[in-house]
This record gives structure tokens, C-alpha cells and sequence, in this order.
């Protein structure tokens, strides 16, 4: 067994036998499978797609991903189709909540900085527009 060092970004370690990848990307399993990244992020996440972590390296097993795809694990190809729509639709609504979060974040701010300043105004601190 032997190790490369691909020169693509960042670092893509993968493991070689019988100059065979055993490993790949998440970026060629998206291909693969015809999705994102994210729908592949969110697909190892769930644990519907086979995955190897080293580090914050993470790899999906070629084989276990060309017996997914066979359905040797008791799904069909269509199947496998719902659940990668699924992951990236999950992982969409994720995407919606972080922003949602932020955005009524950020209108709090603004409401108590309106308060604040219709309490300034009260008591004589801040003048009046126009003035």
C-alpha cells in the first residue's frame, strides 16, 4: 500500500492498492452520485453514506459506495435517489435556520436601538429630528 498527495486544493491524501483508489473525495462522490458537496456532507452526517474520518480529512470508501449504488445494501436506486434529495434538502432547511437566526438577530438589535432611542427622546436626551 502506498500514499499520494494529490496537487488539487487543499489536501487530498488517498490511499492507493494495485493503483486503484480505495478512497475519494466528497467532491467525487458528489459526482458520482450526481449531487453536491452538501448533500454529501449532509448524507455522511445522517450516516446514509459511508464515510473514514483522519482528522478533518473525510473520505467516502469507493467500495462501499459502488455496493450503495448496487444496491447490495437492501436499497434500490431509487431509493438512493429519495435519500440524497432528502440530505440536500435537509441540509438546505439548515442552511434557512442558520440565516432565519441571524436575521431576527438582528431585528432585536434594531427594535431596542428604536426603544433606546424613544427613551432618549423622552426624557429630553436626544432632540428632535429637525431641530
Amino acid at each position: 500500500m502506498t500514499w499520494r498527495r494529490s496537487s488539487g486544493q487543499g489536501c487530498d491524501v488517498t490511499m492507493m492498492s494495485d493503483n486503484q483508489a480505495q478512497t475519494i473525495s466528497i467532491e467525487r462522490a458528489a459526482e458520482i452520485l450526481g449531487v453536491g458537496r452538501d448533500a454529501v456532507r449532509a448524507g455522511i452526517r445522517d450516516g446514509h453514506i459511508p464515510s473514514i474520518r483522519a482528522g478533518k480529512h473525510i473520505k467516502v470508501p469507493l467500495p462501499a459506495l459502488e455496493s450503495m449504488l448496487r444496491g447490495e445494501n437492501q436499497h434500490d436506486e431509487s431509493e438512493i435517489a429519495r435519500q440524497v434529495q432528502l440530505m440536500g434538502l435537509r441540509s438546505a432547511l439548515k442552511q434557512i435556520d442558520v440565516q432565519r437566526e441571524e436575521l431576527v438577530r438582528q431585528i432585536s438589535e434594531i427594535e431596542s436601538a428604536d426603544r433606546l432611542t424613544t427613551w432618549l427622546k423622552f426624557l429630553g436626551e436626544v432632540p428632535e429630528s429637525g431641530e
